[in-house]
């Protein structure tokens, strides 16, 4: 048969091999029609007893061989869609692994290529930072000399460094300028017009006390915030030893100086002291206010 059923000339097979009783009891009529005797009731009702039971015996054998057919032709068409459906399915299941892997592949490339820029620009951040400090404490004894020898007294003049070289405030008696590196903590680009974005560490300079202004911070969120804020200036420093600093000033709209990574820690360090020093305060009357020369 077609269409996915059984085969009605098989089913039709089974049947003629089983007829039914009254097949049977009009053919004995047929041919016992001519008996010259006749027929008797009692011969009647045997004949058709015995008919009525051997076809009733192979009527149950159709039904079970029926119930076969039936039984194996549908669990032959169901092994038949499973298998076509896993095949199916084996075969979208690899085209989507295939364009997982491609495509996923591309991303862990790019973050690769991130994470090693974000660990050599650390290093190099580190490493200016670390001369910055050298740099705030000649700042310090300069000052310090300068101060005494006018005759004011030089003990609000100091550099504090947290234990892990991550902050450095220097104190200039009633100016407070903090440096800090903790606003590396993911990798991050210097935007650039021309699409080549500058992956870098940056260097922020903050007006006060960084661990005044910090006190209750939550997370790197609140602290962000907090430092740009405050801040006054950022030096952004490329991955690369050979490129060139980049040095942002808040107050001058953000316009950018570059400087070699040698001269980057003290001129970083003495503009900064020359923007917030040489700037002063207005006395408040409604609105706080300050300036910078």
């Amino acid at each position: 048969g077609g269409g996915g059923y059984p085969s009605l000339f098989l089913l039709y097979s089974v049947f003629q091999a089983f007829p039914f009783p009254y097949v049977h009891y009009i053919h004995f009529l047929t041919t016992c029609q001519d008996d010259s005797t006749g027929l008797s009731n009692s011969k009647i009702r045997k004949y058709t007893r015995s008919r009525i039971l051997f076809c009733k015996k192979n009527f149950y054998n159709l039904y079970i061989t029926s119930c076969l057919l039936l039984k194996y032709w549908y669990k032959g068409k169901t092994i038949l869609l499973n298998n076509y459906e896993n095949f199916d399915n084996s075969e979208t299941s690899a085209r989507k692994s295939s364009l997982i892997q491609e495509r996923v592949s591309l991303v862990s490339t790019h973050m690769y290529k991130q994470f090693l820029d974000y660990q050599h620009a650390t290093v190099n951040t580190n490493e200016i930072f670390s001369r910055m400090i050298d740099n705030l404490q000649a700042v310090s004894e300069t000052l310090k000399q300068l101060f005494s020898s006018r005759g004011i007294t030089t003990q609000n003049i100091y550099v504090d460094t947290d234990p892990q070289k991550s902050v450095a405030i220097i104190n200039i008696l009633w100016h407070k300028i903090s440096f800090t590196t903790r606003c590396n903590y993911q990798p991050q680009a210097l935007f650039r017009e021309n699409g080549e974005h500058l992956f870098s560490g940056r260097i922020m300079a903050i007006r006060g006390n960084y661990n005044e202004i910090m006190q209750g911070v939550k997370d790197h969120d609140d602290e962000m915030g907090r430092l740009l804020e405050n801040e006054v200036a950022s030096l952004f420093i490329p991955a690369e030893t050979n490129q060139n600093s980049i040095l942002k000033i808040k107050h001058l709209s953000n316009r950018e100086f570059y400087l070699n990574q040698l001269d980057a820690p003290r001129e970083f360090v003495l503009k900064v002291v020359e923007t917030i020093c040489g700037g002063g305060f207005y006395h408040e009357e409604g609105a706080r206010k300050q300036f910078n020369i």
